[in-house]
C-alpha cells in the first residue's frame, strides 16, 4: 500500500470500519440493504482480502454464522437483495485459494440452504442462488463441497419448481459438479437431480412451469449435442447463451429413454399436463406448448436413438421393437396399435428434422429411422390406410387416424429426402441415391392403399383429396425435389375425382399447380442445406409440431368426455 494513495487510504479505512463493526452484526446487516453501487460488494472483497485481522473469507463467514443465528431467515425481498449480494460478493473472492475456513464454511451454508426454501417467495429469479453454488463448487477442498451436494440439490429442486432461473448458470453449475469429483455418484449428483425433476414433471409428480420444463429439455439437448427451435416461450437468446461445458445430462437421460418415447406415444399426456399445471397455476402457453415440449423429447431420443444406430445397429429396435414388425392381421387391436406407432415416429421423425434443422453444422445427421425401415413404416400406414373405413366410425381417436398417416407421410418424405442432403455420411452419392428411392418406393407401396380408400363413397374422396393436396402444399413449401417426381402420380387421382371437390379444394389444386408450372420449385439436389431452404423447413416443422399437438390435445380432449382420463 503506498502510503497518502487515495485508493490506500479508502481500503484501510473500510478494513478498519469493517474490523470494529463486525462484533456488532454489520455484515449481516450490510448484504440485506439494497446497495446502488454495483461495484462496492467487489471493492470490499478486495479490500479484506489480504487483510490478516479479517480477511474476505473471514467477512463471509461471519455473515453466515449472523445469519444461522438468526431465529428466523429474513424473508421475501430482504433474502433476495440479500442472496444477490452474497453472490456478487463471492464472486470477487479467491474461490479456489486454499483456506482453513473453507469446512466451516460448508458446514454454514448447510445450515443457510436448509433454511432457504421457507423464506424465498415464488415466480421470481433466483439465479443468485445458483451464482453461490458456483461458486462454492470451486472451492479446493472436494471433501468440504461434498457435503454440500445433498443442501445443493433440494435448493436446486425448489429453484426448478417455484421461480424463475437463467440455463447458462444451471449448465455451468452442473457442469462444474462434473468435473470437480471423481466419483460418479458425486460427478453426476446434480445432473441426475435436474433429470429426475424433468421426469417427475412429466409423470405429473411435480409442478414445474412451462418455461422450466422446456429450459430442462434444453438442458439434456445441450449435452446431447442438439438445441430447441426458438420459440415464443424460449427465445434465441435463452438458448444461445449456454456454455458449452458437458454437463453428463444425457448420460444421466439415457437410462429413461423408453419412458420419454412413452410419453410421447401416449395420446392423452399433452392433456393431462395442461390440467395439472393449471391445477397447479402456472403460466401456460396453451396452444404451442404441447407441441414443443414433445419435439424437445423427440429431438433427445432421436439423437440417442441414431448414436446407438452408429455403434451397434440395435438402438431403433431396443426401443422401437415393433419397426420391422408391421401387423399382419387387420383387427381392431392392430390398427389402433399402428396410429400409435405412426404418431410415436412422426414425433420423432419432427425431432430428428428439427435437430438438422437448427444445427445443420452438426458433426453428424440425426437418423434415428434407418432408411431401410422404408417399407416396414409404409406396412403400418396401408393398415390404417385400408382400416380407417370401418375403425374410424369406433372413436374419436380412430377418427384422427387419417391425418396422423398423412402428416407421418409427409415427414418421411422430407425425412428422407433430408437425408440425401446430409452431411458427413459415408458414401454419400450412394446414401443419396438410396435415400430418394426410399422416398419413391414408400409411396409406390401406400399408392394404391389411398386410391382403395378413395373408391368407398363421395365422403372419403373429399376427406382424401383434402388431405392429399395439403400434403402437396406442405411439400412444395419445403421445396421438396421429390415432390417433382410424385406430382404426375397425385395430380390425375385428385382431378378424377375433381367434380367431388369443394371451390375451397379446387382453388388449392390450382395454386399447386400455378406453382408448378412457374418452376418454383428448386430442382438442385443439396440446396434444401441454403439458408433460405433451413427456414422454410423450419417454419413448416413449427406448423406439423403444431398441428399433431392441437390433434392430440383435441382428441384426447373429446375421447374424455366418453372415457375419463
Amino acid at each position: 500500500m503506498v502510503p497518502g494513495n487515495a485508493a490506500g487510504v479508502a481500503k484501510q479505512f473500510l478494513r478498519c470500519i469493517f474490523h470494529q463493526l463486525a462484533p456488532n452484526g454489520i455484515f449481516p446487516q450490510l448484504f440485506q440493504s439494497t446497495i446502488k453501487d454495483g461495484t462496492f460488494l467487489r471493492t470490499l472483497a478486495t479490500s479484506l482480502m489480504d487483510f490478516s485481522e479479517l480477511s474476505s473469507i473471514a467477512a463471509l463467514s461471519q455473515l453466515l454464522e449472523g445469519l444461522n443465528n438468526k431465529k428466523n431467515l429474513p424473508a421475501g425481498g430482504a433474502m433476495i437483495r440479500c442472496l444477490e449480494n452474497i453472490a456478487t460478493f463471492m464472486e470477487a473472492l479467491p474461490m479456489d485459494s486454499p483456506s482453513s475456513l473453507w469446512t466451516t464454511i460448508s458446514n454454514q451454508f448447510q445450515t443457510f440452504f436448509a433454511k432457504l426454501p421457507c423464506v424465498l417467495p415464488l415466480k421470481c429469479s433466483l439465479d443468485s442462488s445458483l451464482r453461490i453454488m458456483i461458486c462454492l463448487l470451486k472451492i479446493p477442498s472436494t471433501n468440504a463441497t461434498r457435503s454440500l451436494l445433498e443442501p445443493f440439490s433440494k435448493l436446486l429442486s425448489f429453484v426448478i419448481q417455484n421461480a424463475v432461473f437463467t440455463l447458462a448458470y444451471l449448465v455451468e453449475l452442473c457442469g462444474l459438479c462434473y468435473r470437480a469429483f471423481t466419483k460418479e455418484r458425486d460427478k453426476f449428483y446434480l445432473s441426475r437431480s435436474v433429470v429426475l425433476e424433468l421426469l417427475q414433471a412429466l409423470k405429473l409428480k411435480s409442478p414445474l412451469p412451462d418455461t422450466n420444463l422446456l429450459l430442462l429439455v434444453q438442458f439434456i439437448c445441450a449435452d446431447a449435442g442438439t438445441k430447441l427451435a426458438e420459440s415464443t416461450i424460449l427465445s434465441k437468446q435463452m438458448i444461445a447463451a449456454v456454455p458449452g461445458c458437458g454437463t453428463a445430462a444425457m448420460e444421466c437421460a439415457r437410462q429413461y429413454i423408453s419412458e420419454v418415447l412413452d410419453f410421447m406415444a401416449d395420446m392423452h399426456t399433452l392433456t393431462k399436463l395442461k390440467s395439472h399445471m393449471k391445477m397447479c397455476s402456472q403460466p401456460l402457453h396453451e396452444d404451442t406448448f404441447g407441441g414443443h415440449l414433445k419435439v424437445g423429447l423427440a429431438q433427445i431420443a432421436a439423437v440417442e436413438i441414431s448414436r446407438g444406430n452408429h455403434r451397434d445397429h440395435k438402438a431403433v429396435t431396443r426401443y422401437l421393437p415393433w419397426l420391422y414388425h408391421p401387423p399382419s392381421a387387420m383387427q381392431p387391436k392392430e390398427f389402433i396399435e399402428c396410429v400409435s406407432h405412426i404418431r410415436l415416429l412422426s414425433w420423432l421423425l419432427l425431432g430428428s428434422l428439427t435437430h438438422n434443422a437448427v444445427c445443420p453444422n452438426a458433426s453428424s445427421p440425426c437418423l434415428p429411422i434407418p432408411l431401410d425401415a422404408g417399407s416396414h413404416v409404409a406396412d403400418h400406414l396401408i393398415v390404417i390406410l385400408i382400416g380407417f373405413p370401418e375403425q374410424s366410425k369406433t372413436s374419436v381417436l380412430h377418427m384422427c387416424s387419417l391425418f396422423h398417416a398423412f402428416i407421418f407421410a409427409q415427414l418421411w418424405t422430407v425425412y428422407c429426402e433430408q437425408s440425401a442432403v446430409a452431411t458427413n455420411v459415408q458414401s454419400q452419392n450412394e446414401f443419396s441415391f438410396t435415400a430418394i428411392l426410399t422416398a419413391l418406393e414408400f409411396w409406390s407401396r401406400v399408392t394404391p392403399s389411398i386410391l382403395q380408400l378413395m373408391a368407398h363413397n363421395k365422403v372419403m374422396v373429399e376427406m382424401v383429396c383434402l388431405h392429399v393436396i395439403s400434403l402437396m402444399e406442405a411439400l412444395q413449401e419445403c421445396n421438396s425435389t421429390i415432390f417433382v417426381k410424385l406430382i404426375p402420380m397425385w395430380l390425375p387421382m385428385i382431378q378424377s375425382n375433381i367434380k367431388h371437390l369443394s371451390a375451397g379444394l379446387q382453388l388449392r389444386l390450382q395454386a399447386i399447380q400455378n406453382n408448378v408450372n412457374h418452376h418454383s420449385l428448386r430442382t438442385l439436389p443439396g440446396s434444401g442445406q441454403s439458408s433460405a431452404g433451413l427456414a422454410a423447413l423450419r417454419k413448416w416443422l413449427q406448423c406439423a409440431q403444431f398441428k399433431m399437438a392441437q390433434v392430440e390435445i383435441q382428441s384426447s380432449e373429446a375421447a374424455s368426455q366418453f372415457y375419463p382420463l
